[in-house]
């Protein structure tokens, strides 16, 4: 159920009609189109009883929290925004919804704040989470114990509001460290994390090479480290949006050393040029020559994203979305990869981390 009205005439217009409860209503998200339209507590408490099964819940607009552990099924707990909010969450009714709720999926990132939330006294009442998306202050005092979580798979980082970047990276490298032999998926966002050039020379994650997906965006430094990366054969998505200096030669080793590759992001990279897509056709088809003929391959396509890329007029221009030559081997994708965040960057700031 999603709901762009105040949460207050949509109750008030709920009890016009006589609708009392709405128990097939198992996800509620709340952005109203009025960014000043907070909801009050007695709003969410009285929510509570009428959408009672809610199992996903979103919330845009700033909230102290008070009812949320009210929400019995709730799974998913959604506070993030790309924006300021006035307040966060307090961290009592944190507490509460944490010992109260099975969640698998928490977000409590703030965006442009020092995050005051800490999770030392709840950590191990999540045992279901499989998503954690917090601020670097509120991981620094638990991360150990969020690494030990039995169904833990995903961690999110976004930096606090003193420093806009993140400087501090020793929480970065432990994370790698404590689950190198699991981690199947590295996203950094430069702008926001600006590691040095080399950072990943002696990574621990080199010997076990079960990378599945990987995205440095917004990086600034010579692309040529990337080809290290090539290692990994079991890798599906490579997203290296808005990145400066990224070229035609650096991707064709992806697409030949790469046999699983299905997703490539070069959205916002304005140096790859046209001829990148004749040598990455002639590659797949020197790979499964057949495919086309057969209309049957072992191998799904390469979905190549491309907004504002150095060949988004081309791609556009020559049709080649529809073009037979292409068909079967590439699709193109004006948009970005499913799990992603929209704009400059896979991850919104920061870095993050899945394990098996």
């Amino acid at each position: 159920m999603y709901v762009s009205s105040c949460l207050c005439t949509l109750l008030k217009d709920l009890d016009e009609i006589h609708i009392t409860e709405l128990p097939q209503v198992t996800s509620f998200y709340y952005d109203p189109e009025d960014v000043d339209c907070y909801p009050s507590n007695r709003s969410i408490r009285k929510l509570t009883l009428i959408v009672p099964g809610v199992r996903r819940l979103r919330l845009t607009t700033p909230t102290d929290g008070r009812y949320l552990s009210r929400f019995k099924h709730l799974k998913e707990l959604h506070l993030y925004e790309d924006q300021h909010k006035a307040y966060e969450l307090r961290q009592q009714y944190l507490d509460e919804v944490c010992h109260r709720c099975d969640l698998q999926v928490l977000d409590i990132r703030t965006f442009d704040g020092i995050s005051k939330l800490r999770l030392n006294n709840c950590v191990k009442s999540l045992q279901s989470l499989t998503t954690l998306k917090l601020n670097l202050a509120t991981i620094k005092s638990v991360l150990p114990e969020i690494m030990k979580l039995p169904s833990h798979q995903t961690t999110e980082v976004c930096p606090d509001e003193y420093d806009p970047k993140i400087r501090e990276v020793e929480e970065f490298y432990a994370i790698m460290e404590h689950k190198a032999k699991e981690i199947t998926c590295v996203a950094v966002d430069g702008y926001y994390m600006p590691l040095e050039p080399g950072w990943d020379r002696d990574l621990p994650i080199w010997p076990h090479k079960k990378l599945q997906r990987l995205a440095i965006c917004s990086w600034d430094h010579s692309t040529e480290y990337l080809e290290r990366y090539t290692c990994m054969k079991d890798l599906q998505l490579l997203c290296l949006r808005n990145c400066t200096h990224l070229n035609d030669d650096v991707l064709l080793k992806f697409v030949d050393l790469c046999p699983r590759l299905q997703h490539l992001d070069v959205s916002y990279c304005r140096e790859v040029t046209p001829s990148f897509l004749s040598r990455a056709l002639k590659i797949l088809k020197q790979k499964d020559p057949h495919r086309q003929q057969t209309g049957y391959s072992k191998t799904p396509p390469l979905f190549i994203y491309y907004v504002l890329s150095g060949f988004e007029d081309f791609v556009d221009k020559e049709n080649l979305k529809t073009s037979p030559e292409y068909r079967e081997y590439i699709v193109f994708k004006p948009d970005f990869p499913v799990r992603s965040e929209r704009g400059l960057s896979f991850v919104d700031r920061g870095y993050q981390f899945e394990f098996i």
